[in-house]
């Protein structure tokens, strides 16, 4: 089966095998949400290639922030940040999961590529304190705390809780179950950590999972299913180690990556978009309703470890049969 081409105002695409990810998120993008604005996503990453012509008209410069304190600028020499939000923008030669949503950038990572816990921090405090409905917490999830800082995050966790505001990241690319660890964000009470399933809708082999947790597809690795794995993502020009485009034949605008982040970022556009579909039908969007209609429409990984793949399309046609 081909994949039709998809119409976003003048632009027409036909996505490539890259999109595949996308592509079973949305019934091979036959099933999406189709009314409403989506919720603004709040990337608190490395930063940002503004000029990327499948970020440029989603990206909110004026709220977009950096918090590293000698580097005040949004460039993304990382190329992280790009990626992510690329993956939910996507409207051109990739396909985002959310392609109409508003997006804003917290920088909290410098071009050596360090980031710092206290930098994390400070930009989750302030994304809470002005209510961004989904903040997705991407890069350098993987902070193993003690337990004084782990509470200290945790209370900024309960604060967006009583909001409403959805805290989503990345599960951790490590391979392994890390319920009991106290890692930042992701072991953070009513945090959504998200894990990756590969092309086969196997949980990837790089995936760190917890009880109770959502995934989506994001790849594997090489020797799992070759490249047959990889998605594509924007490359920021601020990037200059990234030469996969060369052997993939790309354009140099563009890369492919897999992990867990590439997951939480797909499952942040996910509920952007359904959570502007139930607005706009009148519904109520709270995170317990909107919950139940993830799972609903999800695909069952583990039910015995309550496992789900979420899927945009499986969660549309939820919520039209709740409607008749």
């Amino acid at each position: 089966m081909g994949y039709p081409y998809l119409h976003y105002g003048d632009c027409m695409i036909k996505p490539n095998i890259y999109n595949w990810h996308v592509a079973r998120l949305t019934d091979h993008f036959s099933c999406g949400a189709t009314v409403g604005q989506p919720l603004t996503i709040l990337f608190i990453d490395t930063g940002v290639d503004k000029s990327h012509s499948e970020i440029q008209g989603n990206l909110v410069e004026a709220e977009c922030k950096s918090f590293v304190p000698y580097e005040p600028c949004l460039s993304d020499y990382v190329g992280h940040g790009t990626k992510m939000v690329s993956s939910v923008t996507g409207k051109y030669i990739l396909k985002g999961i959310c392609p109409f949503a508003r997006v804003v950038v917290y920088k909290i990572t410098d071009k050596k590529g360090i980031s710092k816990l206290e930098w994390l921090y400070r930009a989750l405090e302030e994304g809470i304190a002005k209510g961004y409905p989904i903040i997705n917490i991407s890069y350098r999830t993987e902070y193993e705390v003690d337990l004084f800082e782990f509470n200290r995050f945790q209370a900024l966790v309960d604060c967006a809780n009583a909001q409403g505001i959805w805290v989503v990241c990345s599960a951790g690319n490590d391979g392994r179950d890390i319920t009991q660890e106290y890692r930042v964000p992701a072991n953070l009470k009513g945090v959504y950590p998200i894990g990756s399933t590969n092309k086969n809708g196997d949980i990837s082999g790089f995936s760190n999972t917890l009880s109770g947790q959502f995934f989506a597809p994001s790849g594997d690795e090489y020797e799992i299913n070759y490249n047959n794995d990889w998605v594509m993502v924007a490359k920021s020009s601020f990037d200059t180690e990234d030469y996969l485009y060369e052997v993939l034949g790309f354009d140099k605008a563009y890369t492919v990556g897999i992990g867990t982040s590439i997951a939480s970022a797909l499952f942040s556009g996910v509920v952007a978009s359904l959570s502007g579909e139930l607005i706009a039908q009148g519904m109520n969007a709270g995170r317990t309703e909107m919950e139940c209609l993830l799972r609903q429409g999800a695909r069952p990984i583990d039910v015995q470890r309550n496992y789900y793949e979420v899927s945009l399309a499986g969660s549309i046609r939820a919520l039209r049969q709740m409607r008749g």
